[in-house]
């Protein structure tokens, strides 16, 4: 009789601490959702590649999120703005081990290219990032040692970041804010055509650096029929093709083009320059520049620089309409 009672008493003790861990949530320092949890476990960081620059000179940003011993998923992609500067798309993380001050990290980094727009003294964030952390459950979650996920997001301290003025001294009168280090060619084809004959002139713009502050100006000259030069941009180049219709036969000197930048390495203005290029033009056949044969040779060039190719003409399906009304015998009708 006593051991029957000694193991209903084991029983109902065991019964009770299994429904006390079932009730009672377990204990861990993890900030409610959508505030980052204390101390070391995440980290968010941000970094420049320089801490000086000038208006447009592109530098690399990058934004660090540090995972200590917790677990993590579904890490979005940071937040960075400002109106001081112009941020690219983050590339995808690049991640690695790390040990900082004794503790091992799983770091991810995002990095996107930063254009500084408005000189003066910036702080550059903060930062944001979210992501889910698992975090252990309460009632049968803890008891089976199962977790359950909550969102958190960092935010990391700001950095400053010096945008400079351009200087005013040597400032060439036509620079409109290019910085890097640039090249420019112009090429004219063909060089010997009759009056009437189209010439393409296209300009070239290459470098390392942006080429936004650059444009394609037209190329006028007198006795020379100017159609509107077409742009055609790259990441780091730029292309501006024009046609030109000599109208009369004289040579032409199609001249050459000087653009000026900024290098932001040597901190000094920097001007490239191609030289002019002859055209001979003959005399072309009766009528300069108003033959079907010199009009039809200027709509084919034009559609070649604007991207737009003829379509052939559309052939008649079976039982469908023709395009033009069949000619009716005299003194006959139509029937509808």
């Amino acid at each position: 009789m006593k051991d029957k009672v000694r193991r209903m008493l084991h029983r109902l003790a065991v019964a009770g601490l299994l429904s006390a861990l079932l009730m009672t949530p377990m204990r861990h320092a993890v900030a409610e959702a959508g505030e980052a949890p204390p101390g070391d476990d995440l980290i968010l960081e941000v970094s420049l590649e320089k801490p000086r620059v000038y208006p447009g000179e592109s530098i690399t940003a990058t934004v660090t999120f540090l995972a200590g011993p917790v677990s993590v998923r579904n890490i979005q992609y940071p937040r960075l703005k400002g109106e001081a500067f112009r941020l690219g798309e983050f590339a995808a993380p690049i991640s690695r081990s790390l040990v900082r001050n004794g503790h091992e990290y799983t770091a991810y980094a995002f990095s996107a290219t930063l254009r500084p727009l408005k000189s003066g003294e910036w702080q550059i964030g903060p930062a944001e990032i979210s992501c889910e952390m698992l975090v252990p459950g309460a009632g049968a979650d803890a008891f089976f040692g199962g977790g359950q996920p909550r969102t958190v997001t960092l935010r990391s301290e700001p950095v400053g970041l010096a945008i400079l003025p351009f200087p005013k001294a040597g400032r060439p009168a036509d620079f409109t804010g290019a910085v890097g280090l640039y090249k420019v060619s112009r090429q004219v084809t063909p060089v010997a055509v009759r009056s009437g004959d189209p010439v393409t002139v296209t300009t070239r713009i290459e470098g390392a650096g942006g080429v936004d502050a650059f444009t394609c100006p037209p190329v006028e000259l007198a006795g020379v029929r100017s159609y509107p030069p077409r742009a055609r941009r790259a990441k780091n180049s730029l292309s501006c093709e024009q046609v030109l219709l000599p109208e009369v036969a004289a040579d032409l000197t199609i001249p050459g083009v000087a653009i000026s930048s900024f290098d932001p390495v040597g901190e000094r203005y920097r001007r490239a320059e191609s030289g002019p290029v002859r055209v001979v033009v003959a005399r072309g056949e009766a009528n300069e520049g108003t033959n079907e044969g010199t009009r039809g040779r200027m709509r084919g060039r034009m559609r070649e620089l604007s991207g737009l190719r003829r379509r052939p003409p559309r052939r008649g399906r079976p039982g469908s309409r023709p395009s033009t009304p069949p000619t009716l015998p005299p003194g006959s009708r139509a029937s509808c």
